[in-house]
């Protein structure tokens, strides 16, 4: 049987019959794994990497869940590379407002290619989001909009991303400015 789904590795369900034409020998009980890296998305080795069996668990390991209490959901710390289990604020996006203007900075990895980082604008925290900036499948961080400012740096495995907003936190007309980031699979 292969079962398959979106989000979760490939699983086959192996069914050993009596009288086949093989011997079981002690103990009559054996789990089989099969992994192939080549059809396991990021995400999937991810949460096997620092859930072990419980990878695949919604209650534990899903996208949403905040298991160690830190502010950031599983899908933010897989984004910006940290472990879900340990509860800390090194990996929190910082925001400064120096330059006159309001920047986001945050680490984003990689090899995580099968999500979207997207960092997004607004005037008020109930009003109109807009991108401004993002990362596509692992790809560098792209301005959206013109005047907005977008700095990568490092090597290795991390990047370290610096967004700036294109409003100065003086401009009347938008005299409060919002920034957060969306992650998407």
């Amino acid at each position: 049987t292969w079962l398959e789904n979106h989000h979760q590795l490939h699983s086959v369900s192996l069914t050993l019959a009596l009288n086949a034409p093989y011997t079981i020998g002690s103990p009559s009980v054996a789990t089989v794994n099969i992994t192939d890296d080549e059809i396991a998305s990021p995400m999937a080795a991810y949460k096997q990497s620092y859930f072990g069996e419980n990878w695949n668990d919604e209650a534990i390991a899903g996208d949403t869940v905040d298991h160690d209490s830190d502010g950031l959901n599983n899908m933010l710390e897989y984004a910006f590379g940290s472990d879900p289990s340990l509860a800390s604020d090194t990996e929190l996006p910082q925001s400064t407002a120096d330059s006159g203007s309001l920047r986001l900075t945050f680490t984003r990895v990689i090899a995580h290619n099968d999500i979207t980082v997207t960092v997004q604008a607004a005037d008020d925290l109930s009003g109109t989001w807009t991108n401004i900036a993002s990362s596509v499948s692992g790809g560098i961080t792209t301005a959206l909009i013109g005047g907005v400012t977008v700095s990568e740096t490092g090597s290795g495995s991390t990047r370290s991303v610096s967004i700036t907003d294109l409003y100065p936190t003086n401009t009347p007309t938008h005299p409060r400015r919002f920034m957060r980031i969306r992650v998407d699979q």
